[in-house]
């Protein structure tokens, strides 16, 4: 029994470590967006677009998200 709290333990450490990432915190972040502006916005009203791409003089640039009206 002492192994599964172990292991339980080891894996619970693991995840908060990688929640803490930027890259999961930019990804947890526009996930929230993007359910904060589908659930309070009208759909009848606004359109929304995630993770836009757009070539640029150097390469490509990144829109996180674009909402119209």
């Amino acid at each position: 029994m002492e192994l599964i709290a172990l292991w339980t333990l080891a894996l619970a450490v693991l995840i908060a470590a990688l929640l803490r990432t930027p890259e999961a915190k930019g990804r947890i972040g526009e996930a929230m967006v993007a359910v904060a502006a589908g659930l309070r916005l009208s759909k009848a009203t606004y359109h929304s677009l995630h993770n836009v791409t757009l070539p640029t003089a150097d390469g490509t640039t990144q829109i996180d998200h674009i909402i119209v009206s």
